[in-house]
């Protein structure tokens, strides 16, 4: 074992085993490395294949013929013991392309790129798939080995048959798809957890599902007459997408490279709902409709949308199939599992229109919230938006997006409440609004807040409900602390707002 020990330890140094704090689990498990008793009284397995002479002699032999020829007397039995299943199992990298004959299969699949397996057999199998493949191929059997995470229920218990805790992927994918299954085991094999599957997650992975889809038809819709050869003329904003995209994908072509798939998806879900589709296609809808500005606008959107697909491709490969036959693109492959990852032009990437843009949109998110203060709702549209400061190309975006019929440069000369981003300062008039009944709406429920995070902190702090509770129930209720937290600040502020009037 030594000598084997010794070779393995020294190659896998050179591989990559992510999350990486397994390659030193690999090493500190070798480097005391034990002898293994290879024989098993069991019913089932590969016998061993030894062979006893009439004098006792152990003759190893692939059948009796041979162990008769080498021992040149009669043989009275084989071993009746069976190898341990993980010494047969080790030798699969390359029995199982026809060693020890050196056929094309071993030439083409030995070694492999990776294997993908659970850190409870690290020691079982990939060591011994390791150490005998060095031993009989003089290589090792992957360039990678990924450890993936354990999928536990939503009370973080192993799924098992037995006990009951298993789901059965076919009724998820039954009622919630394939891909929307798929995205939600993805979104959570990070490199320090478990997975805990719960419905509710793939509920939310069906909904970017039904989002992609919706938005992709809409698009697709708003490419009618779109000409890919004409030269356009690029916004701010279109400059700024273009650049979202490319950190996108340089995003997730590292996490695809590295196995930190829960990255990548996170990219993919952040580019295509946030920024492609809650800010560029809805500042763009008034665009698209101007014969004379949509060329721009259809451009960037064809290419976001065709390069998107291709890089979510290997995460959900039946939506992005089933769109992408929907593009009215040039030169398109039969299928999108055809195509090349997509090579994106450097001087996409562009930090000045990036950081301008997400300067509009954090002061349009400002103004939003300052709305909500005030008691008015979102998506009506109220009259005017006073500012004090320069918003340059932003203005429309800002207007649009905090909905407000025009922007005017000044201080209303009634009621208003004010908010400030980067120096520029943002008046709304409290026309129509009853300050002292919404005062008193809020103190109103700032009490009845503070009287509940009162109660359930004592809850949080009494030994005897953290020590008997079950676990899930004590993380449910801190969950509710932490969000009543989050709402008595709002109120804070809400009050404050108010009573300074």
């Amino acid at each position: 074992m030594s000598r084997l020990r010794c070779n393995s330890s020294r190659r896998i140094r050179r591989n990559h085993i992510p999350p990486p704090r397994y390659k030193e689990v690999y090493l500190e498990w070798m480097n005391n490395i034990r002898d293994w008793c290879i024989s098993r009284q069991l019913m089932w397995g590969h016998r061993i294949p030894i062979y006893y002479t009439e004098s006792g002699r152990a003759i190893a032999a692939m059948s009796l013929q041979e162990a008769e020829i080498k021992a040149r007397e009669p043989i009275v039995k084989q071993e009746e013991d069976v190898l341990d299943t993980w010494f047969s199992s080790g030798l699969w990298p390359f029995v199982t392309l026809g060693w020890p004959e050196e056929t094309e299969d071993i030439k083409q699949f030995f070694p492999t790129s990776v294997l993908i397996t659970a850190r409870d057999i690290i020691f079982l199998w990939v060591s011994r798939m390791i150490m005998m493949s060095l031993y009989f191929k003089q290589d090792i059997p992957f360039k990678d080995v990924y450890i993936h995470a354990t999928v536990l229920n939503e009370r973080g218990q192993r799924m098992s048959k037995s006990l009951g805790t298993g789901v059965d992927p076919m009724d998820v994918i039954n009622s919630k798809g394939a891909d929307a299954l798929r995205f939600t085991l993805l979104s959570q094999s990070g490199y320090n957890q478990d997975i805990r599957y719960s419905d509710r997650k793939t509920e939310d992975a069906r909904n970017f599902c039904n989002k992609i889809f919706n938005a992709s038809k809409f698009i697709v819709m708003n490419l009618d007459g779109f000409d890919q050869k004409a030269e356009v003329q690029l916004t701010v904003l279109d400059k700024w997408l273009l650049s979202r995209l490319a950190r996108c994908e340089q995003t997730v072509r590292r996490a695809y490279q590295s196995y930190d798939i829960q990255s990548g998806m996170h990219a993919l879900y952040q580019f295509f709902w946030s920024e492609l589709c809650d800010w560029y296609i809805e500042q763009s809808k008034v665009r698209l409709q101007d014969p004379e500005q949509r060329q721009a606008p259809q451009w960037v959107l064809n290419q976001a949308l065709t390069i998107f697909l291709k890089i979510l491709h290997p995460a959900m490969p039946f939506i992005s199939e089933e769109v992408y036959a929907t593009l009215p693109i040039e030169n398109k492959k039969p299928h999108l599992m055809e195509e090349s990852w997509p090579q994106i032009p450097s001087d996409w990437l562009d930090q000045e229109s990036e950081n301008l843009v997400e300067n509009w949109i954090e002061m349009t998110r400002s103004v939003r919230a300052l709305r909500a203060d005030a008691g008015f709702g979102p998506i009506k549209q109220l009259p005017k938006l006073f500012v004090q400061g320069h918003l340059g190309e932003g203005e429309d975006l800002i207007r649009a997006q905090s909905w407000f019929a025009a922007i005017e440069q000044g201080i209303p000369s009634q009621t208003h409440v004010t908010t400030t981003v980067s120096g520029v300062d943002f008046h709304i008039p409290l026309d129509g609004v009853d300050v002292e009944k919404e005062l008193a709406r809020t103190e109103k429920e700032l009490e009845k807040s503070n009287a509940e995070l009162e109660k359930l902190e004592a809850r949080l702090s009494n030994p005897s409900f953290t020590e008997r509770a079950k676990p899930e129930i004590v993380e449910r209720e801190r969950e509710t602390a932490t969000n009543l937290r989050l709402t008595v600040e709002k109120l804070q502020q809400r009050k404050a707002l108010f009573t300074k009037k």
